[in-house]
């Protein structure tokens, strides 16, 4: 068993109070914020966590391109932090979009992060 810890700053934006559909929004970034990362390797597995609530197509992503066999991924580890939108939710002006904290890319930018340190931790 083994545990890793990292962190990746990612941008950030004003966190939004969205309260019904819109057509536009701004979401510029205004300043950056570092993410924690854990991994816990337990055998030919890993648990994998954040604090930012991660959508299910990052945490897919991430699954998908670890190189162990047995990979989940968990989210809002350490009290938690609001969503994390993927990319495509800015393009679309999602409710998770605009009620983050975390600009666009952030959520790839913490994915690529992991990867990262998945394929440190295979031998």
């Amino acid at each position: 068993m083994r545990l890793v810890t990292d962190s990746v700053t990612v941008d950030t934006m004003p966190m939004g109070h969205p309260t019904g559909p819109t057509k536009t929004y701004d979401f510029a970034p205004t300043g950056t914020a570092d993410v924690p990362v854990w991994i816990l390797q337990v055998g030919n597995g890993v648990f994998v966590g954040v604090a930012p609530e991660l959508s299910t197509d990052t945490a897919l992503a991430i699954k998908k391109h670890s190189p162990f066999p047995h990979t989940a991924v968990t989210s809002m580890l350490e009290g938690g932090s609001k969503n994390m939108a993927e990319a495509q939710s800015y393009a679309r002006i999602t409710c998770e979009a605009m009620d983050s904290q975390y600009a666009r890319g952030s959520a790839e930018t913490v994915a690529a992060k992991i990867g990262d340190m998945l394929h440190s931790l295979r031998p």
